[in-house]
């Protein structure tokens, strides 16, 4: 990355959840609930950071949740965001 801002990678996205454009969240060094949803989280789309808001935020277990991001609408949108990993500021 770039010098720009400072990133800190939280979490991975792991699958596509349901048809509204949710997503599973793997997160580490963090727990789910130390996110701020009111700020934008940022994934990397070709090579640069995206901001996206979190809609909802639902927590599965103690370290994964179920997120639908500002955007992704559909289960097609979702499936592009798998693999790839969330960073904040």
């Amino acid at each position: 990355m770039s010098g720009e801002m400072d990133m800190l990678k939280v979490a991975r996205i792991l699958k596509a959840n349901g048809t509204e454009g949710e997503v599973l969240m793997s997160f580490r060094d963090i727990l789910p609930e130390d996110i701020d949803t009111q700020g934008p989280v940022f994934i990397l789309m070709d090579g640069l950071p995206v901001p996206f808001f979190i809609e909802s935020f639902t927590r599965k277990g103690t370290n994964k949740a179920v997120v639908r991001l500002n955007d992704i609408h559909n289960y097609d949108d979702a499936e592009e965001l798998v693999r790839k990993d969330v960073f904040i500021e």
